[in-house]
């Protein structure tokens, strides 16, 4: 699966790629901002029972100037 991520992220032209966590009823929580050199790094590591958290990958426009999704990261 991480396999698939990295490469989807390799065909495209992006910016960079979100990690964030997302418990239902409240707002996205940002992880980490991936910059298009760092996709290897990228990996899930499994969420224990009493955190019922989903961690999502998103592939988002991003610039220097920062921008909404992660606050200038």
């Amino acid at each position: 699966m991480i396999g698939k991520i990295r490469e989807a992220c390799r065909q495209v032209e992006v910016d960079a790629i979100i990690g964030y966590r997302k418990k239902e009823g409240e707002p996205r929580e940002i992880l980490h901002v991936f910059k298009p050199d760092e996709i290897d790094k990228i990996t899930f590591s499994p969420l224990s029972s009493n955190n019922p958290a989903r961690l999502l990958m998103e592939i988002l426009p991003h610039n220097e100037q920062g921008c909404s999704n992660c606050k200038g990261v």
